[in-house]
């Protein structure tokens, strides 16, 4: 008898420590805000600015960023070391393509004749919270700070995430990832709603002399 009740208060404590928010929910609601207030029918445009450092070796990359529904599109400019890399990806809905031009290689054109998700590793992650065992909140002079630390899987989750947001406007600001020895952050700027569809629109000519590799 007493074995048994030593093992249901066993179960009972795993129970409860289980089910202990180590996420709060004011973290939770806070990403769904800010999630929300960058969702807009007429579409949304900004600037990404990332910063990549891993030991003596740094990269920077300009993004213009453009979604609308399904549709997308991201004109990247980055450099690594002494190589520039011109890279634009979109989808019009009904097919996709991307277009990389380097310094010293020819011309590449990537088109799927099918539409294919913005899965950009430079998008906002409004669903850190899943990944993550752990998170603190903080505000100081009108912005929001999360950290993420603990991932629950050890395969692609960063070992922390900080996410920075505007307490006014619920707008992202920053994102900063940590993962071994490299530190990434990435600055989300110039965030304005209403995207014309002609930006969607995919025009091969634009991309006249690069070898055209479609699947």
């Amino acid at each position: 008898m007493k074995r048994k009740f030593i093992v249901a208060i066993f179960l009972l404590t795993v129970l409860i420590i289980n089910a202990r928010a180590d996420i709060p929910q004011q973290v939770i609601d806070l990403m769904q805000k800010s999630s929300a207030s960058m969702d807009s029918p007429d579409g949304l445009q900004m600037d990404i600015i990332v910063h990549a450092k891993a030991l003596f070796v740094t990269m920077d990359i300009d993004i213009k960023s453009y979604m609308k529904n399904d549709m997308y599109l991201m004109v990247m400019h980055s450099k690594i070391l002494d190589e520039e890399i011109h890279t634009e990806s979109g989808c019009d809905g009904q097919q996709s393509w991307t277009y990389k031009k380097l310094s010293n290689r020819a011309d590449t054109l990537k088109i799927e004749n099918k539409p294919k998700e913005n899965a950009s590793e430079y998008n906002v992650d409004f669903d850190l919270y899943n990944d993550y065992e752990n998170a603190k909140i903080k505000e100081k002079k009108g912005i929001y700070e999360i950290t993420f630390t603990k991932p629950k899987s050890d395969d692609d989750t960063p070992d922390k995430t900080i996410m920075r947001i505007d307490a006014s406007t619920y707008h992202p600001l920053e994102m900063e990832v940590k993962q071994s020895i490299m530190t990434m952050t990435l600055k989300f700027e110039n965030i304005k709603f209403g995207v014309a569809d002609e930006i969607f629109v995919f025009d091969p000519q634009k991309y006249d002399g690069a070898v055209v590799i479609r699947e």
